[in-house]
């Protein structure tokens, strides 16, 4: 009997309830446009945001290396052959500013492209560009600049090689990287330009135009040349610490190298201009002596004699 007892209430509980447990399920009917609306929105906001950021970031490096160009062209002026080069400086820093400029436009393409879900694309005032009778498109003008950057830097390294003195390879080599990644992104951009309508396979680096399912679209390449912004701090960083190295050590070796060499021009134009004196007073004292002598006449050969 008492197992009959004892078995009987529990054999004929029922299941504990989700209050019980703690574990509640709430079913809601949710609309999938909404949630995709949602999804597009955030992900526009997040596109927006982060080329945003990435053009403070590349602004900032190109500041500085127009800073270190500065210190460069007030350090090196008082060297020899230093005309060429200061030119050369000068010209690069304006075509950096060019860069920038047109890869604030992208920025500024990027942020407007992405505004359709949240109907509004008013730029914000870091990515505000040039009025329309002046904007320039990266798309169609960024490869050029490109070009003349590295042509900007091909100047720097000639004017540099004229100065005997100069041994800074870490200088040459970071300016010349720099060049070559100019000229290479130069050219992916026209042929992405070139590639506008075209199909693209996705997942693809360098946006190589081959038999793919997506239509190539501007916004892509703009995407891309962010990319292409993303990338060119590590070369103006890289060129500023050797502008900043060489400025330390390599500017100074030079001037102590001409300095050297301007004593070693000063004694010899020293010792020149007194065997020219002796010369000359050795030169009198034998025509006098002709004279002296009875002999007058004095010939070309005997004045070499």
């Amino acid at each position: 009997m008492n197992g009959s007892e004892d078995d009987g209430p529990q054999s004929q509980r029922s299941p504990p309830t989700p209050a019980e447990t703690g574990r509640w399920r709430m079913t809601v009917d949710v609309d999938p446009t909404i949630v995709a609306k949602e999804q597009r929105t955030y992900r526009d906001m997040k596109i927006r945001r982060e080329w945003q950021k990435e053009y403070l970031s590349f602004s900032g490096r190109v500041r500085e290396l127009d800073l270190e160009f500065d210190k460069f062209m007030r350090v090196f002026r008082p060297l020899g052959s230093s005309s060429r080069i200061i030119r050369a400086a000068k010209d690069l820093q304006v075509r950096l500013k060019d860069v920038l400029e047109l890869l604030k436009s992208n920025s500024a393409e990027i942020w407007k492209e992405f505004s359709g879900t949240m109907g509004n694309d008013e730029l914000p005032n870091d990515l505000e560009v040039l009025p329309d009778s002046k904007y320039r498109s990266a798309i169609d003008f960024l490869p050029c600049a490109l070009y003349a950057l590295s042509e900007g830097l091909k100047a720097i390294m000639e004017g540099l090689y004229d100065i005997p003195e100069f041994l800074d390879k870490r200088l040459t080599d970071s300016l010349q990287d720099f060049r070559e990644w100019s000229l290479f992104r130069a050219r992916c951009i026209m042929t992405n330009r070139e590639g506008l309508g075209k199909q693209w396979a996705p997942g693809t680096a360098s946006l190589n135009l081959i038999p793919g399912s997506i239509p190539l679209r501007r916004s892509t390449i703009c995407l891309y040349i962010g990319q292409v912004m993303k990338e060119m701090p590590s070369h103006t960083l890289e060129a500023k610490d050797a502008l900043s190295s060489f400025i330390q050590d390599g500017v100074p070796a030079i001037q102590k190298s001409q300095g050297k060499s301007q004593a070693r021009l000063s004694n010899m134009s020293t010792v020149a201009t007194f065997l020219s004196a002796v010369t000359a007073t050795t030169l009198q004292y034998d025509i006098g002596s002709a004279r002296e002598s009875g002999y007058v006449q004095i010939t070309a050969e005997s004045v070499a004699e």
